[in-house]
């Protein structure tokens, strides 16, 4: 049973992870983080990841999404109103097309793989040397409102792959 002090509302995934792998009397190589949230991911997009882990000689690796929201886009709205970019301020690129800047990708939460001795050294997924898995964004709904339960629930009625742009 998982101590008192790991299950508040504020509690973190990776000391219960590390508390989980603890309490296991047989002791493994990786370890896999399936967030219920991310519930159309498939078992071929686990199985990559942990062979990216393994192929790769990589110590993690995570799933990703190709964003167009490309973070050189994205401001802070301070407490004045006045926008500030995110990426700092020289980042301003608001003059340049969106298909001219590299490709931007963010975590999906839908496949999380380390290596147990890596993770409980450095308590984290990510890393220099974690490997990116990029999903298509019909599998990469990490669903946290009520709009996503929405899109995931007509994705899952549609029951065939959304046709790409």
């Amino acid at each position: 049973v998982r101590p008192v002090a790991l299950a508040q509302d504020d509690s973190s995934t990776i000391p219960v992870l590390i508390h989980a792998l603890d309490c296991l009397s047989e002791s493994y190589d990786y370890l896999v983080l399936l967030q219920v949230t991310s519930p159309l991911r498939r078992v071929a997009d686990v199985v990559a990841c942990l062979e990216l882990c393994e192929n790769g000689n990589a110590p993690a690796c995570v799933s990703l999404v190709e964003t167009h929201q490309n973070p050189q886009y994205m401001y802070r709205l301070g407490k004045s109103g006045h926008m500030t970019p995110v990426l700092g301020p020289k980042s301003g690129t608001a003059h340049i097309r969106r298909q001219d800047l590299p490709k931007a990708f963010a975590l999906n939460g839908a496949v999380c793989v380390a290596r147990v001795p890596w993770l409980r050294e450095h308590r984290t997924f990510l890393g220099e040397t974690t490997l990116g898995y990029v999903m298509p964004p019909e599998r990469s709904l990490d669903i946290d409102t009520r709009l996503d339960l929405i899109l995931a629930r007509a994705i899952i009625q549609a029951g065939e792959e959304i046709p790409r742009e």
